[in-house]
């Protein structure tokens, strides 16, 4: 993530600007989602509910899993040595 880059005042954003803003791609975006990391309705949601395009996101919340993810790899990885 990027600590140089200002928070976003928007509480859900476009695929593009929180991508952006994590420093991720959109395929990241969407492999997490896909492997529940990223929960429909809790981190995003479709913009309209009728077609598959035009995603938001939950700028904290999805920062929040990002952030909490990466701190149980690391753990696992320290319990495992």
């Amino acid at each position: 993530m990027k600590s140089t880059q200002s928070k976003i005042s928007k509480k859900w954003v476009s695929t593009r600007e929180i991508a952006d803003y994590l420093d991720v791609s959109e395929k990241t975006l969407q492999r997490w989602r896909n492997t529940g990391l990223l929960k429909l309705g809790i981190h995003w949601r479709r913009k309209f509910p009728t077609t598959n395009r035009y995603i938001v996101y939950h700028l904290d919340l999805t920062e929040k899993a990002i952030t909490n993810y990466g701190s149980l790899e690391l753990e696992a990885i320290n319990n495992a040595r």
